[in-house]
């Protein structure tokens, strides 16, 4: 089962079609999991689709990304939030299960890296 506990979590929503772009920004989220070097082990990658959604040809590719199928409603259960706003781009949940960031979907992986980053530096969970 799906667990945030102990790990930051890169979630990233893919609700309709996943065409060339959507793939390239989940390839992109792959080389910036990468990017964080010894603090990889501390950063979990989700991609939540809808119950009926299908799998992205590139998810194929991507080693150690989890995909879950669930609806908004469950994902808020699980990660104790009712803001989580699954219609856009990605968010960073904290190692309690809280939505800590939220990402446009246009916003490029090497922001999210750099603000994940830095989170890993300060942070002392995880």
């Amino acid at each position: 089962p799906l667990s945030f506990k102990a790990h930051w979590t890169v979630l990233s929503f893919v609700l309709n079609a996943c065409d060339a772009d959507c793939e390239a920004h989940l390839h992109a989220l792959h080389n910036a999991h990468i990017a964080t070097h010894k603090d990889k082990a501390r950063v979990q990658r989700v991609l939540v689709l809808p119950s009926d959604g299908r799998v992205p040809d590139v998810v194929g590719r991507i080693p150690e990304l989890l995909v879950v199928r669930a609806s908004p409603e469950t994902l808020s259960a699980i990660t104790g939030s009712a803001k989580i706003n699954s219609s856009t781009g990605v968010h960073l949940v904290d190692p309690r299960g809280f939505v800590f960031m939220r990402y446009a979907p246009d916003q490029s992986a090497a922001d999210v890296l750099k603000d994940l980053k830095q989170l890993l530096k300060i942070s002392k969970v995880g």
